[in-house]
């Protein structure tokens, strides 16, 4: 029989959700996990992620002793990137940040002007190359440390972040910062550079802090160039998810599959929940939500932007087109025609396996949109862009989805730091009913994370 009594109800189970849950536990709190379908998150926060955020996690398990984080590793696989650009390809990821750096002064030699002695040494000094990769990860070690600890927005000042650098990467950041920002703000008449680097923009934007934009605070710049430079990585969070979920259940947390029925708020907050398992009601004293837009749910997240809903296309192939037909580990090729840019579908992810093509595409979302109103476009478009990266390339034969993943056209005011977060979800359990929620809190991407998945953690240690 359930407890009728809980601390926090948390709606929404993926590895976020148990890992947040598994903290509250730790203060006697009662903790259930409604895991409702209609609460999911996209893999690009739980699955695809740098080597800071590979830290963030494995330092959570360091400071909650939870050896299924602190040893994460074991779930984790190299990925790799591929952008395509007016200047070329540029492929990252690889596990040396140094041989990133080469790959990025190679094609993008205009992020780094203005030290050409520094640059060089970088192609030729290999000893100089080995301290720079130990430098990275001895860095990204304290980086994982101090944000999850952080507590005033204060600390994500430029001055006191830059500061906080190896001399090395602290002259390489500057060169960066300052190249980026200038190729950004160039005017209308963009040449490849230009172009190149504002779509590189563009995807880190969209793909790390979850925002169909090029407006950015220098924490973001920050963590683009600590994400460019370093190792990209897989997660499996169905085998991160299934660890934490026993070591939950051991530690007295309750898990339940079923979706929300009814609840019923009392001057705003919490009184009561129904789940539809049959199991009577429960009395959470507080909510969580681990999930995206949260169709089918009766409540509403407040957002200053519209929001843009990932689709997907996938298709049957006989063998890999961008990668090694022999090569096990993960590619993810973006392309942006230009030319699209404002327009419908401008910014593609493709991701191979040995046997499916995957295409992903962020489109407009409101209320009511179905598939159906721009299936036959958005097929067509992709046919037509897919010809410039693979020449001979036809499917006719696509499966069109959504899935979970959801990015903000905009994020909202700017000085707004990593770790300062507002969330406003109201209750549409019925016609009648539209009122703000009390003590209700949002952990998902609708809640405009202004790092994503770093912002993310730093909010669940709050």
């Amino acid at each position: 029989m359930l407890d009728k009594q809980f601390e926090i109800a948390v709606i929404g189970k993926n590895y976020l959700s148990i890992m947040y849950g598994l903290k509250m536990l730790v203060d006697k709190n009662r903790v259930i996990v409604i895991n409702d379908k209609r609460a999911s998150l996209g893999g690009q926060i739980l699955c695809s992620h740098g080597r800071l955020e590979v830290e963030l996690l494995k330092q959570w398990g360091k400071m909650e002793g939870i050896d299924q984080l602190s040893h994460i590793d074991q779930h984790i696989t190299p990925r790799y990137s591929t952008f395509h650009l007016p200047t070329g390809r540029l492929k990252l990821g690889s596990s040396s940040p140094s041989n990133n750096l080469r790959e990025i002064l190679r094609k993008l030699p205009f992020f780094f002007e203005g030290d050409s002695q520094l640059l060089n040494s970088y192609v030729f000094d290999k000893d100089l190359r080995d301290n720079f990769d130990k430098q990275y990860f001895q860095y990204l070690n304290f980086l994982s440390h101090f944000a999850l600890n952080s507590r005033s927005g204060n600390d994500f000042e430029r001055e006191f972040i830059v500061n906080t650098l190896p001399p090395e990467m602290k002259k390489l950041f500057l060169l960066f910062e300052k190249n980026y920002l200038k190729k950004k703000n160039e005017g209308i008449d963009w040449d490849e550079k230009e172009w190149s680097v504002k779509l590189i923009n563009l995807i880190a934007n969209c793909y790390l802090h979850y925002s169909f934009s090029i407006d950015q605070e220098f924490y973001q710049v920050f963590h683009i160039f600590l994400y460019l430079i370093g190792p990209f990585y897989h997660i499996d969070d169905r085998a991160v998810e299934s660890s934490l979920e026993s070591l939950f259940v051991e530690k007295g947390g309750v898990i339940k599959n079923a979706r929300l029925k009814e609840w019923v708020f009392y001057k705003g907050y919490p009184w009561s929940i129904e789940l539809d398992s049959f199991e009577g009601i429960f009395h959470p004293k507080k909510l969580t939500y681990f999930g995206g837009i949260p169709t089918g749910l009766p409540m509403k997240i407040e957002t200053t932007s519209p929001i843009l809903k990932q689709v997907t296309l996938k298709t049957k192939i006989d063998k890999p087109h961008l990668s090694k037909s022999n090569d096990k580990l993960i590619h993810d090729f973006y392309y942006c025609n230009k030319d699209m840019i404002g327009g419908e579908f401008a910014l593609w992810k493709i991701t191979e396996t040995e046997e499916y093509l995957y295409a992903s595409c962020p489109v407009l979302f409101y209320p009511g949109t179905k598939i159906d109103f721009f299936e036959k476009r958005i097929v067509e478009t992709f046919n037509s862009e897919i010809k410039k990266i693979i020449p001979s390339f036809m499917s006719e034969q696509w499966d069109v989805f959504w899935d979970h993943d959801i990015f903000h056209q905009k994020l909202r005011s700017k000085k707004r730091k990593p770790n300062q977060f507002k969330d406003k979800i109201f209750d549409y359990s019925g016609p009648s009913k539209v009122s703000l929620i009390k003590d209700f809190k949002n952990f998902g991407p609708m809640g405009e994370l202004p790092l994503g998945f770093i912002s993310c953690l730093m909010k669940m240690r709050q």
